[in-house]
């Protein structure tokens, strides 16, 4: 069996182009291996007549996705820009770069193992940015600032953003996402569709300040819940039965026993507006 090193055609995004022209805008699903709602989706959207404009679908880690692995040497959506000489996962970011460098406008599919639903995070604040906003209407918008996830793919493009519309394998994932999609495809008159059913809520604006560090053999409480403020002195929960209590008042963001090896979650501030 040929070693990770020869597989060549494994560092190759799968990407596909429909339409030509403005705006051009890229899909991209499956950075992680085992967020297969991003190649569900970016399935249904290969099925759409394109009327303007450029539609690029990229299934990001293709060969992450079949073994159902999140990542294979490294967390890809921490590997950008990327590097041909670099590791498997730096590669593959240094292909997507190349495949997205034209693109308008830039939307990254991910999903969950935590209870966070219909939440868009952004690394740039421009005009942009604020119309894809006000054209999805998430019911969260988050800011992560300079210094926390700048290896990510949408820190290298000033109109991209990220979408954490709920848990792995979920319908309900599933099709929000592809309907906010869609929402945006349709706005910029990309595609003939049903008017989708418009959204009676408001967004509400987060900027992410920090991580909370998970120290080793940390069992997290179950009853925290992302977006409910956490106050000072309030149980995070427990290692070797010794409690460990929040220092400060925060929102929790991306919190989950198992969202990442190393760190609770991201802590935020709630916001009055995000531009």
């Amino acid at each position: 069996t040929p070693t990770i090193s020869r597989k060549k055609h494994i560092i190759k995004p799968i990407t596909c182009h429909y339409g030509s022209g403005k705006p051009a805008v890229a899909i991209i699903g499956s950075l992680h291996g085992d967020e297969p709602v991003g190649k569900k989706i970016i399935d249904a959207l290969s099925t759409l007549k394109i009327i303007k404009g450029t539609l690029t679908t990229i299934i990001a880690h293709p060969y992450a996705l079949c073994r159902k692995k999140r990542f294979i040497e490294e967390d890809l959506n921490r590997s950008f820009p990327g590097n041909l000489k670099g590791k498997l996962e730096e590669k593959i970011a240094y292909n997507i770069m190349k495949e997205v460098k034209k693109t308008n406008y830039l939307i990254d599919i991910h999903s969950s193992t935590t209870d966070i639903q219909d939440a868009i995070i952004i690394k740039h604040q421009n005009k942009k940015i604020r119309k894809m906003l006000d054209i999805m209407k998430p019911r969260r918008a988050i800011l992560m600032p300079k210094g926390i996830g700048d290896g990510s793919l949408i820190n290298f493009f000033p109109q991209a953003l990220s979408l954490e519309y709920g848990r792995h394998n979920s319908r309900r994932t599933y099709c929000r996402s592809l309907n906010d999609i869609k929402r945006m495809l349709r706005f910029f008159r990309m595609i003939k569709c049903k008017r989708l059913e418009k959204k009676k809520y408001k967004s509400n604006y987060y900027r992410v300040y920090d991580i909370e560090k998970k120290p080793k053999g940390f069992i997290m409480k179950r009853s925290l819940r992302n977006f409910k403020l956490v106050k000072r002195g309030e149980l995070l929960g427990v290692i070797k039965n010794k409690e460990v209590f929040s220092q400060e008042d925060f929102y929790p963001v991306l919190f989950g026993p198992k969202s990442y090896p190393d760190i609770m979650g991201f802590k935020a501030k709630r916001l009055k507006r995000m531009i």
